[in-house]
């Protein structure tokens, strides 16, 4: 397996129209703000617990009532920060865990620590799809915790006129290894552009959407394609 490997998949659902709507908004880019911009260090305090099953708790802060919602995934994953780390840039297993997702390669590795990623996420008809390009930087810190910095990139590569490029993305991972384990915590917040649809009609998928990928990712993570891996460039 190459953390860095490139692959894209192409895939559809037979869901009705107004199902795969909620679905593939609320997915793969999960919340976002309508205005200002995503890339802002502000990041809010006051989260709320929304949903707790199965080992995934799901936080949502809402700015205001016609705001989407920033949303922040938090699991206890039993596998190594470097197992963690390696599913996370693994492109082939990006698909098996994020919901919509209809292509997904890393488009430069600048290093083990610097890469940029290109996704384009389903979108049912009228509305085109969208894609995003996302600058992904790693930092181990003396503690040993990882932290993975997400800044869209929308310049990185030339729009596709079938597309609507997301502008303003932006979010991180944190991960803080503990005995037997690593709690991840995982926040993104974008606005496609082009696609203007109702805060309400967003947020009543948003936290169902995201518990359902963190799921998926915890379980990939504690398989032993992933749990046993160790990086060079990752202290255990």
């Amino acid at each position: 397996m190459s953390p860095n490997a490139s692959f894209s998949v192409k895939s559809r659902n037979n869901l009705t129209w107004p199902a795969r709507l909620f679905v593939c908004v609320a997915v793969t880019f999960w919340a976002g703000t309508p205005s200002g911009s995503a890339n802002s260090a502000d990041k809010p305090t006051d989260w709320r617990l929304e949903k707790d099953a199965n080992g995934v708790q799901i936080y949502v802060h809402d700015a205001d009532a016609h705001s989407y919602r920033q949303v922040k995934a938090v699991a206890r994953v039993a596998t190594t920060i470097g197992g963690m780390v390696a599913l996370i840039k693994d492109d082939k297993a990006s698909p098996r865990w994020m919901d919509r997702v209809v292509e997904f390669e890393t488009i430069k590795a600048v290093s083990a620590q610097e890469w940029y990623t290109y996704a384009e996420i389903g979108i049912p008809w009228p509305f085109k799809n969208a894609d995003i390009v996302t600058r992904n930087v790693l930092t181990q810190h003396e503690d040993g915790r990882v932290t993975i910095t997400l800044r869209n990139e929308p310049a990185f590569v030339a729009k596709k006129k079938d597309k609507s490029r997301v502008l303003r993305a932006g979010g991180s991972w944190q991960l803080t290894p503990y005995p037997g384990g690593v709690l991840v915590e995982y926040v993104f917040h974008a606005k496609p552009e082009g696609l203007s649809l109702p805060a309400w009609l967003v947020n009543a998928i948003t936290v169902q959407s995201l518990h359902r990928s963190a799921e998926r990712l915890r379980k990939l993570a504690e398989s032993n394609t992933y749990r046993n891996v160790r990086l060079s460039y990752i202290r255990q």
